[in-house]
């Protein structure tokens, strides 16, 4: 019993705890929805919002080009407002450039990705990107600012 109190009172183990449950709260919110989502919708539009998800995912990994990893580890407030700064304008440009290309050459593009089905929701690739973008770089930011321990003593 005296190592379940050490680790309830260890703020690390409490963090992990409560970004773990979150995550695990997520997942199943999904389990359970899906026998309504099943019944919603047909295997052809699930497969198109599986082969939507795969290449959203894909090209999400490049929308700031990771500069919003340097947002929590920048040594004042100074520069990481700095370098938020720089990856909003980083993930600005990518979803432009992406924006551009899915116009012009999507069809090729997402034949290439297997996603040829996704050619008439080519311009929501864009947006996806761009949200998933702005997501990372504020969760970087409230890492950095803590406020998840904020959260915690509110409680």
């Amino acid at each position: 019993m005296n190592i379940i109190k050490k680790l309830i009172d260890n703020k690390f183990f409490r963090s992990v705890i409560l970004i773990a449950g979150g995550t695990a709260f997520g997942q199943a919110i999904i389990i359970i929805s899906f026998p309504i989502i099943s019944r919603l919708y047909s295997p052809e539009e699930y497969g198109i919002l599986t082969t939507f998800t795969a290449v959203l995912g894909m090209l999400a990994v490049v929308g700031s080009l990771k500069y919003e990893w340097g947002i929590a580890i920048a040594d004042d407030d100074d520069k990481a407002i700095n370098v938020t700064a720089l990856s909003f304008l980083v993930l600005f440009v990518v979803v432009g450039l992406l924006a551009l290309i899915l116009y012009g050459y999507g069809e090729e593009i997402l034949v290439i990705m297997d996603g040829e089905n996704l050619y008439k929701y080519r311009l929501f690739i864009p947006i996806g990107v761009l949200f998933i973008g702005i997501y990372n770089i504020l969760t970087q930011w409230a890492l950095r600012k803590k406020i998840l321990k904020r959260y915690q003593k509110q409680k």
